[in-house]
């Protein structure tokens, strides 16, 4: 074997190695589309009035001038009087970088607010997006992203109110971040089967030459 090819098969190893490791899975949040048609895998609180109760829905197609930002469905999010809140628990590596990705739009009525945060089961700490006023996005949607280190043992909670009408949110992920090394050493694989490809090529135009 040469030295490209074991190089090349090192690559493909370690790209199987990053994309099984737990610190680099598929999304850690379930059901974080809401393609299920319902809150399925989250827990809602907050109830400030009971005669609107939390007034969190899924919906499917498009309401209030929303619609979902990829997919078929999206949360609709109008607690009135207090805060909602959707949360759920998640196993990540502890000391591993990850990644919180969310969508969410807004009508801009007021009042409203909108937050995030991160609470680790572990060790009581927290990693939190403070809440604020969202201005109107004209039934678009704000892509949010934040990077917080695991615990071994996360949850993720959104706080959300708009008292007039709703805010709307989709596509909620938690996926990992790979170590620089891993990275380093898949961009050189990368680079030795571009030059094994070229060094190919090249060969070939040789022997067709002759």
């Amino acid at each position: 074997m040469t030295l490209f090819k074991g190089l090349a098969l090192a690559a493909a190893v370690s790209l199987g190695s990053i994309a099984a490791s737990p610190a680099f899975a598929a999304n850690l949040i379930t059901n974080g589309s809401f393609e299920t048609g319902g809150l399925n895998d989250w827990t809602l609180g907050g109830a400030p009035y009971a005669i609107y109760g939390t007034n969190v829905y899924v919906i499917s197609g498009s309401s209030y001038g929303y619609s979902a930002e990829s997919g078929s469905d999206f949360a609709l999010l109008g607690p009135v009087g207090g805060d909602g809140y959707l949360s759920q628990s998640f196993a990540d590596v502890a000391g591993r970088t990850y990644t919180l990705s969310y969508w969410v739009a807004s009508d801009g009525g007021e009042p409203n607010d909108f937050g995030s945060t991160i609470y680790s089961t572990a060790d009581g700490s927290t990693v939190e997006q403070p809440s604020g006023y969202l201005a109107s996005t004209d039934g678009a949607y704000d892509h949010y992203v934040y990077t917080f280190v695991g615990t071994g043992d996360d949850t993720l909670t959104f706080n959300f109110r708009d008292d007039p009408g709703y805010l709307a949110l989709d596509n909620v992920s938690v996926t990992g971040v790979p170590e620089p090394a891993a990275w380093a050493f898949l961009l050189l694989g990368v680079g030795a089967i571009g030059a094994a490809l070229r060094g190919r090529r090249q060969t070939r135009g040789s022997l067709a030459a002759i």
